[in-house]
């Protein structure tokens, strides 16, 4: 019972820290778009990342055969929508997009996740989740509206980019929570990394560009590209993908998906912390009371199941 009760808050605490360290990846990943194309970007980052997981997932290699095909199935959508799709649509939003604006329109994510989650997990809400998580919707977008301006938000294709990314990684929380039910940890983690670097090699063979052209594999020796990349890749990928998976296998997909709104705010406090960034007022109360709307709609998922 001290077990379950010690993750009904550790849970959504390890989701939370791993979308804080996600918080930071737009820098490194700003740094790289000038350098290469956004699908051969993604799958180099994708490539450091198998490089950093494989010495933690190999020992686990022989829990492999217990694993059902519904489990591996929610896995492969994980991996494929959630990283080989919403992080190369992320990462063409940053060309055309200011980031603060990309930022506001990702905190509208969780609700693709309560519709996935409510029909593929047959998850129930409680009574006050509604309540709960209109003001956490509310907070979210305080936050990260921070330096945004109604006057950024003109159509272009970069507003259907970030439109994807938030349904891609809205669904991704529900098929890693799937995948998680059963799935060991390392496995999980390496097995994510290694179905989205095959899906995005597929996409750039039909494409045409796996050529040394435009694959520039002459700049991963650049040591200016290796340090971002290394950053982006353990700092913003393996290191919260661990944290992420853990959370997710013992937190709802409902939750976990408001767990994420969190993203800009533990990224503040990141870089409030190690650069000394200020932060308004309005981004520490709205944080505070986002903190306090993700515990009840734990509390209210936990008293309805």
């Amino acid at each position: 019972m001290r077990l379950k009760l010690n993750w009904f808050y550790l849970g959504p605490l390890f989701v939370i820290l791993a979308a804080g360290l996600w918080g930071t990846e737009t820098f490194f990943r700003v740094n790289l778009n000038t350098r290469f194309d956004s699908e051969v970007l993604v799958f180099h980052e994708h490539l450091f990342c198998i490089l950093f997981t494989l010495p933690f997932s190999l020992p686990l290699i022989s829990k492999i055969k217990k694993i059902s095909w519904r489990a591996w199935g929610y896995l492969f959508l994980s991996g494929v929508v959630g990283s080989a799709v919403g992080t190369v649509f992320f990462t063409l939003s940053l060309k055309l997009l200011n980031p603060s604006v990309a930022n506001v329109l990702l905190n509208f994510q969780p609700i693709v996740t309560i519709i996935f989650a409510t029909l593929l997990l047959n998850e129930r809400l409680g009574r006050g989740f509604f309540i709960w998580s209109l003001l956490a919707l509310a907070c979210g977008v305080v936050i990260a509206a921070n330096d945004f301006e109604i006057s950024q938000l003109h159509f272009n294709i970069g507003l259907l980019y970030v439109a994807i990314t938030a349904a891609a990684w809205g669904f991704s929380t529900v098929a890693g929570r799937g995948a998680m039910l059963e799935i060991p940890l390392g496995i999980a983690t390496l097995g994510r990394f290694s179905i989205g670097a095959l899906s995005i090699l597929v996409s750039l063979t039909l494409k045409g560009k796996f050529n040394s052209s435009t694959m520039n594999w002459a700049a991963l020796t650049d040591l200016f590209v290796i340090k971002n990349f290394i950053w982006l890749s353990f700092v913003a990928g393996v290191i919260p993908l661990f944290l992420y998976f853990k959370g997710l296998s013992k937190t709802p997909a409902s939750v976990g998906g408001f767990c994420e709104l969190t993203q800009t705010f533990t990224a503040l406090l990141l870089t409030w912390g190690v650069m000394g960034n200020p932060l308004s007022m309005k981004q520490v109360v709205s944080g505070v009371l986002l903190l306090v709307c993700v515990y009840m709609i734990n509390l209210n998922f936990a008293k309805a199941n």
